[in-house]
């Protein structure tokens, strides 16, 4: 080879035309969380350089080539080296630890085929494409997106074709691993893909920091790290040219400028959804004349809009809403011609809308509510006049909750009328008469003006708007009748059909604490009005009445039969489907219902398992004010005794604290509903008849109540996959009926509490995926009926207790992927019905007991990633019933690898026809091993310190033996000065 010594097999054969790869000799060591090579080059000496922590684990050819490709490329990584440290960096984050892994990549880009596949070129990995993009939808912004979630409509403008410059075909350009249920951090060297234009890697878990170093990226185009939990400012990544960045939706922080005055060429700009502070700059137009887009909503972002925001000349999308800006609303914004979204909804803007609003001809949405807004709807003078007219496109207006007075101007709303299709100008103090010209609004859909002072009649053009489907005019000053055409059944809104008229407006005389009859109940009569109330329509007050939520025919009373119609119709009934359309006719009984079981004319039972709650016509799921989950008042029905609502997965609330009032309930099931939210009621804790409790499945959240473990005739608890967090309380021993206890995938700490041991009737405890730790308590043994423990995934430690050899019963043992330690308790295998033991990725040493062997109960027998060693007893390799009968192909190794061998189960399987040897540069130390290691002096001699009880040797033989040193400051040990181990010299004169 040219330049170079030749080669051997730890490094690849010469290429034709390549440079050489000389021989080099290198090790690792760490330093914090940083990983330094230490290797000594022939032509370049010693060399320290850091490296992604998994290349240690790599072979020794591997190695030396990509540290050969290090150094004739200018510092850079190769293109797989660079992904492969993506990979590992998004799966594992900053602590490369594999075996904490049921196979690499889980459970990050499981989905993704061919990663880190040493067969199939990179190019050919899902998410990456190599050489020139073709421009598909889902690469052009994010902005429409991110304004309707729906993919981009129309077309984008990519610029002339030779500014893209596209590299050769083995080049990668583009990186799509969105959506990958990644939860690790970012590579720093990541940057290394020099020809990469678009990277993605939104809407995954990653956390930590984004490198400084990806401002380093050359011709990056697109970025979008939107949502992940990415913290700190945004460090040097504001120096990177490109020309969307999207960050939105993490915890980003830092002031606002640093977002705004370094990103150079950037046209869209999302920053909402963090912790961002400070103002915007004054002269951001000037800074970024380029932007088209700009979305910072849901920060904490303060001061005055400046008059040079006017500039914006190509702006078309700006979103402040839910910030702390101030100040009025410049006039220059009259400027921002091509401007579509102007949304500065929920902020403390201040003083009168300016009439240079109506500039904007390309606006189509104006969000205005929330803020301090004053003064009149600003007209020009001369009633001719109309200036609003010339928002052509306007969609949506919303200045609700403002201060606005005066009248509505019958120029305003001709001007909106043409394209207009939502209208909200309600919380303001808008006097006068309701204009004939609202009837002209014909593509009208939302038209909300309560709580203002408008008086006299309503318009019967109103009846005209044949696509209005919301109408609130309550809280006025309204009288007279409503145009007969709003109550065209269920044209105007759901409740018409049901209420008619009064659910437009509660008529004169009545009242509701909304204004109009709706999901709550009916209007109700105030018969004692004072004489200037008891004309006005949609009243919400009575002074000597009280609304009563679930009075559904207003006689100020709560039958159970209005109990269930206000279940329904607060949970979008109309769509549970034909077999319970009975429930809103109230001759209809309540024993007749479907869904409904009674006990001796009472009802007892609600079984609502297939009705398609919260669902409209098409099947997808309601706004939340149409589904407002389990009413409070529910628990009026004093007999009842089962709720059974699993798998209704658009059913959203919490459970009501009232829940406590129903004495005889026995029977909870709302599993499988993932809106549910919120935490259990320590109400629960007095239903003494409670027999089952299944909350599985679902999104709640809080500490599980102590107070559950009260009900002793409780017999199922089923809590997992959830959101509770704490610990196991320490009344859990008091359930002592208590059959089967599910609380796994939680995000529970702590220990598993000795009183478990009370649980005497226990036949399933599972409590897998969470962070239990300490040690397994040996009074689990006391559980005497116990058939299944299953705890993998926690961070138990200890030894696994001879007490579960005492449990008869027990058939299933699950322990995986934990930190155990000691030796397998011969006791267990002794059990006479147990028949699957996974106990494998712990830290468990010895040798497999002959009890194991002897049992020919145990079909299953898992025990890989541990430190065991031989013998395996030859009972267990002659099994032909145990791991699926692969003992008559692969004999001992279907049990456990051999020496010099791994699979990442730890045994021989048919996905990979067995037992992979090891490279000749790696081996392995123990049998079932789930990878090949590279055994360093380090290790040998720390091996040879271990078995030769190094602990007994005197202090002055063991000086900075096993220390992070370096093995060549070891007592005894002498090394050359490249750093080889030449020679051992020590006594071992209290060696055993």
């Amino acid at each position: 080879c040219q330049d170079g010594a030749a080669l051997k097999s730890e490094a690849p054969r010469c290429q034709k035309n390549e440079p050489a790869a000389t021989k080099m000799t290198f090790k690792f060591i760490s330093e914090g969380n940083k990983t330094i090579c230490q290797y000594r080059d022939p032509r370049n000496g010693n060399i320290n350089i850091e490296v992604p922590k998994f290349v240690s684990s790599l072979p020794a050819e591997r190695i030396a080539q990509e540290l050969h490709h290090y150094l004739q490329s200018n510092a850079q990584w190769s293109q797989r080296l660079v992904l492969e440290s993506l990979f590992h960096s998004l799966t594992y984050g900053v602590d490369y630890k594999p075996e904490n892994y049921d196979h690499p990549g889980f459970p990050c880009l499981g989905s993704k085929a061919h990663w880190l596949d040493s067969n199939i070129h990179i190019c050919r990995w899902e998410g990456v494409t190599c050489g020139n993009i073709h421009p598909s939808p889902k690469d052009r912004p994010r902005v429409e997106q991110k304004l309707f979630g729906e993919k981009v409509h129309g077309d984008y403008d990519w610029g002339p074709a030779e500014e893209h410059k596209w590299p050769a075909a083995q080049s990668v350009t583009k990186l799509d691993l969105s959506e990958s249920k990644c939860q690790g951090t970012l590579p720093p060297e990541l940057y290394m893909l020099t020809q990469l234009r678009r990277l993605d890697l939104s809407k995954n878990s990653l956390r930590g920091t984004i490198p400084d170093t990806y401002a380093n990226f050359p011709h990056l185009e697109f970025l979008d790290l939107s949502h992940n939990f990415f913290t700190g400012s945004p460090g040097k990544l504001g120096d990177l040219s490109v020309e969307e960045l999207w960050l939105g939706h993490n915890q980003l922080d830092g002031p606002m400028h640093l977002y705004l005055t370094r990103t150079p060429d950037v046209r869209y700009l999302d920053i909402s959804h963090n912790k961002i502070t400070g103002t915007i700059p004054s002269d951001i137009a000037q800074l970024r004349p380029n932007l088209m887009g700009f979305f910072a909503e849901y920060n904490k972002i303060s001061g005055n809009l400046a008059p040079s925001l006017g500039k914006f000349r190509q702006l078309s999308y700006l979103r402040l809403d839910h910030n702390l800006v101030e100040g009025t609303i410049p006039t220059s914004v009259g400027l921002l011609e091509n401007l579509r979204l102007f949304q500065l909804n929920n902020n403390r803007l201040n003083g009168t809308l300016p009439i240079e609003l109506t500039g904007m001809r390309q606006l189509e949405t104006l969000l205005l509510s929330v803020n301090e807004l004053s003064g009149s709807i600003p007209v020009a003078d001369g009633e001719d006049n109309l200036q609003w007219s010339n928002m052509l496109l306007l969609k949506q207006l919303d200045i609700d909750s403002n201060n606005l007075t005066g009248t509505l101007p019958p120029s305003f709303v001709l001007g909106i009328s043409s394209s207009l299709t939502s209208l909200n100008l309600g919380l303001n103090s808008i006097t006068g008469t309701l204009p004939p010209e609202l009837g002209r609004m014909k593509h009208v859909v939302q038209l909300n003006l309560p709580l203002n002072d408008f008086e006299g009649t309503i318009p019967f053009e109103l009846g005209r708007l044949l696509e209005l489907k919301e109408l609130n005019l309550t809280s006025n000053r309204l009288e007279g009748t409503i145009p007969r055409g709003l109550c065209d059944e269920g044209r105007v809104n759901n409740f018409v059909q049901f209420y008619s008229c009064n659910a437009i407006l509660c008529p004169a005389g009545t009242f509701h604490i909304d204004g109009a009859a709706n999901s709550q109940g009916a209007c109700r009569s105030c018969p004692k009005a004072k004489d200037s109330l008891s004309k006005l329509l949609g009243r919400t007050t009575c002074e000597e009445e009280d609304f009563l939520i679930g009075d559904m025919d207003g006689d100020g009373r709560q039958s159970p039969r209005e109990m269930l119609v206000l279940f329904y119709m607060q949970n979008s009934g109309l769509t549970w489907g034909e077999k319970y359309s009975s429930w809103i006719n109230t001759a209809v009984t309540n024993c007749e219902l479907p869904g409904i079981t009674c006990v001796g004319f009472e009802i007892a039972k609600i079984d609502l398992s297939d009705a398609q709650l919260c669902t409209d016509q098409n099947g997808k799921q309601v706004p939340p004010d149409q589904c407002r989950g389990i009413p409070s008042e529910l628990a009026l029905l004093s007999n009842l005794e089962v709720i059974a609502l699993p798998r209704r997965q658009f059913l959203r609330g919490s459970i009501p604290t009232e829940i406590g009032l129903l004495s005889k309930l026995r029977y909870l099931d709302l599993s499988h509903c993932p809106e549910m939210k919120g935490p259990i009621p320590t109400e629960i804790g007095i239903l003494n008849h409670m027999k089952v409790l299944n909350l599985a499945n679902s999104h709640f959240t809080g500490t599980i109540p102590s107070e559950i473990f009260q009900l002793t005739q409780l017999e199922k608890l089923h809590l997992s996959a959830n959101h509770f967090t704490g610990t196991i309380p320490e009344q859990v021993g008091n359930a002592k009926s208590l059959r089967e206890f599910m609380i796994s995938r939680l995000f529970l700490k702590g220990t598993i509490p000795k009183s478990i041991g009370k649980l005497i009737a226990v036949e399933n405890f599972e409590l897998y995926g969470s962070s239990i730790e300490g040690t397994i308590p040996k009074e689990i043994g006391k559980c005497s009926s116990l058939k299944r423990l299953d705890a993998f995934n926690n961070n138990l430690t200890g030894v696994i207790p001879t007490t579960l050899g005492q449990i008869e019963s027990l058939q299933i043992i699950h322990l995986k992927k934990n930190q155990l330690t000691g030796k397998l308790p011969e006791e267990i295998g002794n059990l006479k019905f147990v028949s699957w033991i996974d106990v494998s990725s712990n830290i468990l040493s010895g040798s497999i007991p002959p009890s194991y062997g002897n049992n020919r109960m145990i079909k299953d027998l898992r025990l890989g990633g541990n430190r065991l060693h031989a013998p395996i007893p030859s009972s267990l390799c002659n099994n032909n019933k145990i791991n699926g009968g692969r003992t008559r192909t692969y004999g001992c190794d279907a049990i456990l690898c051999p020496l010099g061998y791994y699979d990442a189960t730890g045994y021989a399987n048919d996905s990979n026809g067995g037992c992979t040897k090891c490279n000749d540069d790696k081996t392995t130390i123990y049998l079932g091993s789930t990878s090949c290691v590279e055994l360093r002096p380090e290790d040998i001699l720390s091996m040879f310190y271990d078995v030769m009880r190094g602990e007994l040797w005197d202090e002055s033989e063991v000086h900075m033996w096993k220390s992070k040193t370096g093995i060549c400051h070891w007592d005894g040990v002498v090394c050359e000065e490249d750093g080889t181990l030449v020679s051992l010299s020590f006594p071992l004169t209290q060696a055993d």
